[in-house]
Formats: C-alpha cells, structure tokens, sequence
C-alpha cells in the first residue's frame, strides 16, 4: 500500500510513500499523524478487497467475466431492437391506439421479466446497488472513456 502524495513538515513533496508505521516514523511524523495518514490508506484498500471478495463470490454463481459481457451484449441488442422497433413504431403513430399497438410487441416480450421481477424470481442488480449508484457508475466509466478517446482523437 502506498500513499500517493505526502509532504513533510519541511514542505517537501513525495509520491508513493509506502505506507506503513516504520517509514512514516523516520519521516519524522509521530504516532497521531501516522494514525491520519494510513486511515485513508487502510480505507481504500478494504473497500478494493470488498470489490475483489464479490467479485470472486459472483464467478462461480453468475460466470466470468467473458460470459457476462455475452449476457449483457445479448440484453443489449435484445432492448435496442425493441426499442427501435417501437420507436420507429411511435413515428408513424397517429394516435394513441396506434401508439398502445406499437407498445404490444415490447410489453409482450419483456412480461416474462417483469412477472419474475414482480414474484421475487429474479433479482436485477440495480435492485440492490440502486438506481442512483447504477447511473453515477454508468456516468464515471462512460466520462473517463469518452476522455481517454478524446485524448486521442486526431487532429
């Protein structure tokens, strides 16, 4: 574990100082600052070795990674069809009966999900993270994406 900047108390800066009593003690801090600057350090580390036990509890129940992604990308597809398919339905709609037709084939092929959500046989995971945490992760991954392939767009 490392701390990723420190200053001492003559104002230098360092980067990835190794976090632990001994190092930090010949830096010259004393015990209570030693306290304060490893709680963040400890505070990372057992929130990523959270993510790594879940991580390796859903493997065996749910596949790996490779088969996930193939789940999701087949979701994926699944709703946009659907959802293309209703939209451009919706288009040409000229009225609310048109636009309840156009809902049929969606409502009736996403019923199975919902029948097994409403009877407690299936579980998604924005059920249990929440809506508000699915969304900000979405928008985290999707920022430093969007910024690594900004960063290297041509010119």
């Amino acid at each position: 574990m490392l701390i990723k900047q420190l200053t001492l108390q003559d104002g230098t800066e360092l980067i990835n100082v190794p976090a632990n009593e001994e190092v930090l003690t010949e830096l010259g801090f004393d015990s209570a600052q030693i306290v304060a600057l490893l709680a963040p350090v400890i505070e990372d580390e057992n929130a990523r070795l959270k993510i790594l036990k879940i991580r390796f509890e859903i493997k065996p129940v749910a596949g790996d990674t490779q088969s996930i992604q193939g789940t999701i990308a087949d979701n994926v597809g699944h709703l946009m069809e659907e959802l293309g398919r209703f939209m451009a339905a919706v288009n040409t709609a000229n009225s609310l009966e048109d636009i309840k037709t156009a809902a049929q084939p969606l409502a009736i092929n996403l019923a199975p999900l919902i029948t097994a959500i409403d009877a407690n046989q299936c579980t998604l995971t924005h059920h249990v993270k929440g809506t508000a945490q699915v969304v900000e992760d979405a928008c985290m991954r999707a920022d430093a994406v969007a910024t690594v392939l900004a960063d290297n767009a041509g010119p």
